[in-house]
């Protein structure tokens, strides 16, 4: 295998009680089970259980994606709630909505902005969220230092490469 990237897992969650991986348990695909492993007990994904991890499978993404596929080919087997194997990476996240549907939540919003005071409601609780700046708090990993300038001008050359504009150009400068 090549580069870290490269080495990707199938692995299983599981508990005193499941019986094997095909059936129980939690079977999923990750570069790094061990923060898999740690989310899911923060989160309490799986309520109060204490499981166990095991590695299944070794290999390349492709690989670890297809045979979590094969052994979650619909959802609801073990612990999983969707199917497994998605190729884009979204898993559950992203279902499918008919043009129907999706024209039923368009209409619905653009309802719902259409009133005045749902403007209102929206307009304060953004002016709420921009109202502290963030970027001077000590969870700024940049808080209490400054760039060197030579350091401004790479970021800069940067964005000219990428086509975006700097300095004075920007519409955002504050010269």
């Amino acid at each position: 295998m090549g580069a870290a990237l490269d080495h990707y897992v199938v692995y299983w969650f599981h508990d005193a009680s499941c019986v094997g991986p095909k059936t129980d348990g939690y079977i999923g695909v990750t570069n790094n089970p061990a923060r898999n492993a740690w989310r899911y007990r923060k989160n309490k994904k799986f309520g109060d259980k204490t499981f166990k991890i095991k590695i299944i499978y070794r290999g390349t993404k492709e690989e670890c994606l297809s045979i979590e596929s094969q052994m979650r080919p619909r959802p609801g087997i073990g612990w999983n709630a969707h199917t497994g194997g998605f190729h884009d990476g979204t898993g559950g996240r992203s279902v499918p909505k008919t043009s129907e549907h999706r024209a039923k939540q368009s209409a619905a919003a653009f309802a719902r902005y259409r009133d005045p005071a749902e403007h209102e409601r929206t307009s304060i609780a953004v002016k709420r969220g921009l109202r502290k700046d963030h970027s001077k708090e000590a969870n700024n990993p940049m808080f209490g230092r400054t760039m060197s300038e030579t350091t401004k001008q790479k970021i800069r050359d940067k964005i000219i490469e990428r086509g975006g504009v700097s300095g004075s150009r920007n519409p955002n400068y504050r010269g």
